[in-house]
């Protein structure tokens, strides 16, 4: 009996408690459904190029002002013919240089990683480090069978290796 007049209490409490709102945040999908058929504007890049012995040699940033209308865009589909076969196009829209390849994601020690193979052979491999609806950030990993050029005062030079951060943004969900 004693024990029944100690737990009435503690459920009449429990029963009382206020149940607690829902914040109304909006959980993303998976990374693969934020991606696949969407577009994505490079908001802003960075840059640190590697000399072999490791050191920075060279360092850029650029902000995308005007990121809807002039900056690089990334357009993630899957291939109508084989849904499996995902395909990706990378326009840079002050060029107008349009440069295909395949995507996929992988997931190793609980990261997501975006991996981009160009038509030509070129192999770019992105950690994703946040993402919501509409935002994405990424950190390059690595760029595999490519000549990781940078221009200094107008003179193209070539590095060992590239670190950097891109931030994306998909218009379509604003």
């Amino acid at each position: 009996m004693s024990k029944r007049i100690l737990l009435l209490p503690l459920v009449l409490f429990i029963l009382s408690c206020d149940k607690t709102e829902d914040p109304g945040v909006e959980i993303p999908k998976t990374i693969d459904q934020t991606l696949i058929r969407t577009v994505w504007n490079t908001v802003s890049e960075k840059y640190e190029y590697k000399a072999s012995d490791g050191t920075t040699v060279y360092q850029s940033s650029k902000v995308y002002e005007d990121f809807r209308n002039k900056s690089i865009q990334y357009n993630f589909r899957p291939n109508e013919a084989t849904p499996d076969d995902h395909r990706v196009t990378r326009l840079d829209k002050f060029t107008n240089k349009l440069t295909s390849g395949a995507w996929n994601i992988s997931r190793e020690d609980k990261k997501d990683y975006v991996n981009i193979t160009w038509d030509s052979g070129k192999l770019d491999k992105y950690e994703v480090t946040a993402f919501t609806e509409k935002t994405m950030s990424w950190s390059i990993v690595s760029t595999d069978n490519s000549d990781i050029q940078y221009k200094e005062n107008g003179e193209t030079k070539t590095a060992a290796s590239r670190q950097g951060s891109i931030e994306l943004h998909c218009p379509c969900r604003d």
